[in-house]
């Protein structure tokens, strides 16, 4: 394949914050044109810390490789606007609920009336016909709702607390993309559009349950939910120098690690002498980890470990992440010519197709399209200009 997969796709993204734009980030970044339709205000995440000239950190990252164009869906240019916009186009995201969007005159029904192949995608907190439907929906809520904020302390019976990751807006987004994409495949097959509802809560409760179901997932109920994963002694090893990670969990990589440290009688501890009893028993097992490290530095442990085949790294920052050698090796952060701002980077996704990632265009200026997108629809220029500054004005 010599070029990204949605190459020829256009997506109307009436989409703000981080949800629904790290959605149209990752259609971007595989080939699709989108097109950020943004109220006169522009999207909030434009606004906050570390940012000049319309643009935060956070907003070049997420909408590289889009256009903005900026519409008043509550005027009837604007409308009518959107109308002429989404007949040309393959996909129309927003994430607003239901009733916001019908209010707006952008809810399925009128879309898809208007458009009958689209596939249209709403990304919002709730889905239809339950009572938590049309509340409005941010990652903290989601997070404390579907037990991820409880879960994090879940084994010493801690205060819960959020992932330091906006994770709901995120994994959400992702499977709005993963829909989206599904969805075009099928229109290619069938000829026809299909309305796609992505709810946080929904989602992000799948997410929480794959791997802590446990016996819950047996009717009756064998077990309460619990996993090892919740053990509140799994996390980095301390070493002479700092922090490492460490994962043995097969009996093989068990074997080589009793050999590595020079504890061959491990092997006959009933408590991890495989891997069943290294899960009933994982509070121990970790707490048994917890003490070898401490003898060597972090380098000197990943030479050994990783020389034996058993999984291990050090605990980045963040910061660390910019100076990766893998990452730099891989050409991993694509640098940016911003035309306001300067010199920038932005993480890439990691996927590449035949060898190749695509490279994306600098985040846009608010309303930097306007103009383009609207003469592209048929207004005249003078038509496209007082559109245009009527929603300037508003």
């Amino acid at each position: 394949m010599s070029f990204p997969a949605l190459t020829g796709i256009k997506v109307v993204d009436v989409t703000t914050t981080m949800l629904g734009p790290y959605c149209s980030l990752r259609l971007a970044e595989f080939g699709a044109d989108v097109i950020k339709v943004e109220a006169p205000v522009g999207d909030v995440t434009r606004q906050g810390t570390g940012g000049s000239h319309q643009f935060t950190g956070t907003f070049l990252t997420v909408n590289a490789g889009k256009r903005s164009v900026v519409l008043d869906l509550k005027t009837e240019a604007g409308l009518q606007a959107i109308y002429r916009l989404a007949s040309t186009a393959d996909v129309f995201l927003h994430n607003m609920p239901r009733p916001t969007a019908d209010r707006l005159g952008i809810g399925p029904d009128a879309i898809r009336e208007k458009c009958p192949s689209i596939v249209y995608c709403a990304a919002y907190g709730y889905g239809e016909g339950g009572p938590y439907a049309g509340r409005p929906a941010y990652d903290d809520i989601m997070q404390a709702l579907s037990g991820l904020a409880a879960s994090q302390h879940s084994g010493d019976g801690g205060r819960p607390s959020y992932i330091s990751s906006p994770v709901a807006d995120k994994t959400v987004g992702l499977m709005a993309a993963f829909a989206i994409a599904a969805a075009l495949v099928g229109r290619e097959r069938n000829g026809v559009g299909v309305a796609i509802e992505v709810p946080m809560f929904e989602v992000m409760c799948s997410y929480a349950l794959q791997e802590r179901i446990g016996g819950s997932a047996f009717v009756p109920a064998k077990s309460p939910m619990q996993s090892r994963l919740a053990s509140r002694f799994r996390r980095p090893y301390r070493t002479s120098d700092g922090y490492i990670s460490v994962l043995v969990l097969t009996q093989v990589q068990w074997e080589r690690f009793a050999a590595l440290i020079g504890k061959p009688e491990l092997l006959a501890d009933e408590r991890f002498e495989n891997v069943d009893s290294r899960v009933r028993h994982s509070d121990e097992f970790f707490q048994y980890l917890d003490t070898v490290f401490v003898e060597g530095t972090t380098d000197e442990w990943l030479e050994r470990l990783v020389g034996a085949r058993i999984p291990a790294g050090r605990v980045n920052t963040l910061d660390d992440l910019l100076d990766d050698e893998h990452l730099r090796s891989v050409d991993f952060f694509q640098e940016i010519e911003h035309p306001s701002v300067g010199p920038t980077i932005r993480p890439r996704s990691g996927v590449r197709f035949d060898g190749l990632a695509h490279d994306l265009s600098p985040a846009p200026s608010l309303g930097e399209h306007t103009m383009e997108v609207l003469m592209g629809l048929g207004y005249t220029a003078d038509d496209a200009a007082a559109v245009a500054a009527a929603e300037l004005e508003q």
